[in-house]
């Protein structure tokens, strides 16, 4: 939904009109999974670092062919060259916030001397090992510029994803969590 403040003075923007619904979903999705499997949302521990743990799973995510599918924005900019890779870089956050983000934005990575165009998300230290929050952030990447939010190709993408990542289980409950919060799910 468009908001036309724009008319009054102001500038025009996109609302984003379920992001509350689907956090509210997503909590009880997250905590009926932790109640069957207390575990099933927590990175497991395979590299040094946290954040490693935490590049390895969304470089899973990047390089699945569905996924790579859905994220039109980051195909064209491979295509082009305007980056060098398909894959997700994961940062941490480090201005204090309390929340994780993704989707928009992309960072520069410099290897081998050479720098190349990426995009990424940023995460805070406690969501860092959290899978369902790292899925929310990959699927933020999710369709076209004009689909940006927590829209209904979000919403449906970030429960696929929980089938594919966490467990088919993980998917059935956000689902559900979905239906009972008022959360548009579809890919138009």
């Amino acid at each position: 939904m468009i908001n036309h403040d724009h008319l009054n003075g102001g500038t025009p923007m996109n609302r984003d009109t379920q992001r509350d619904r689907v956090y509210r979903a997503e909590g009880m999705a997250w905590s009926a999974l932790r109640k069957e499997q207390p575990n099933a949302l927590v990175l497991d521990r395979n590299h040094r670092t946290e954040l490693q743990d935490a590049q390895w799973y969304v470089r899973r995510v990047s390089d699945w062919k569905e996924f790579r599918r859905w994220t039109p924005r980051i195909e064209r900019a491979v295509a082009s060259r305007d980056i060098y890779r398909h894959r997700i870089v994961v940062q941490m956050k480090r201005n204090g916030s309390s929340h994780s983000d993704g989707g928009v934005d992309w960072v520069n990575v410099t290897s081998r001397g050479v720098t190349h165009h990426r995009p990424r998300i940023r995460m805070t230290d406690f969501d860092l090992t959290h899978k369902g929050v790292l899925l929310h952030e990959c699927a933020h990447w999710v369709g076209t510029w004009d689909e940006l939010g927590h829209g209904p190709k979000f919403a449906w993408a970030l429960a696929q994803l929980a089938d594919k990542f966490i467990c088919e289980r993980a998917g059935e409950l956000l689902r559900a969590a979905y239906a009972e919060c008022g959360v548009d799910a579809y890919w138009s």
